[in-house]
């Protein structure tokens, strides 16, 4: 019972913390929205920064979201909502990259990237988009079968998953690193900061 409490207490910490994650970054996400707006219609020269990171901070508020969607299904009993959101956060992943990568595009080359880039990039977001929703025990998740423990839930991965959150990891890892290099180039510490906001 002491086993089942304790469980229990941390599965509603996480869950509370979770929820106040959501507040922060959808209110975050809202202000952001608001400034980027301001940047495009002065055509200011960081605007293209501004937007892309904006994308990107729009598809991390949906990760968050899924991923607390996932506890809260999962305190129901809601295996179908659980699959649904799990997915879904799994899906924002290379979205969310493909949009950061362009924020130091825009930083390095000060404008807008080719639309050529953009469609190859973003398509190749998309494709990892798309990976989780397939059930093959050669990609990302190999089936519906779920693993219930105390205090969380996950999927059935397969081969692929591994790989594919390591390369998620490395792309973020490079880009960020690249970013706050060239952050002192352009004598920013709004970049700076700016970055590390991105790795919260």
């Amino acid at each position: 019972a002491t086993g089942a409490h304790a469980a229990f207490s941390w599965g509603a910490w996480a869950l509370w913390l979770k929820l106040l994650t959501v507040g922060a970054t959808l209110a975050l996400t809202a202000v952001l929205v608001v400034l980027t707006l301001s940047l495009y219609q002065r055509c200011d020269q960081y605007a293209p920064t501004a937007v892309h990171f904006t994308v990107a901070n729009f598809f991390a508020a949906a990760y968050i979201v899924a991923d607390t969607t996932v506890i809260i299904a999962m305190t129901l009993a809601r295996d179908d909502v659980v699959q649904t959101a799990y997915r879904a956060a799994i899906a924002v992943l290379p979205l969310a990259l493909a949009a950061y990568f362009f924020v130091y595009r825009c930083m390095r080359q000060d404008g807008w990237p080719s639309r050529r880039l953009l469609v190859a990039c973003y398509s190749l977001g998309l494709g990892g988009a798309i990976l989780p929703w397939v059930d093959s025990p050669y990609l990302i998740v190999a089936s519906e079968q779920l693993t219930i423990t105390r205090a969380n839930i996950f999927l059935d991965y397969g081969a692929g998953a591994g790989p594919f959150f390591a390369a998620c990891l490395a792309v973020f890892a490079v880009v960020s690193y690249r970013i706050l290099r060239h952050a002192p180039a352009r004598k920013s510490t709004g970049i700076s900061l700016v970055t590390g906001f991105g790795f919260a």
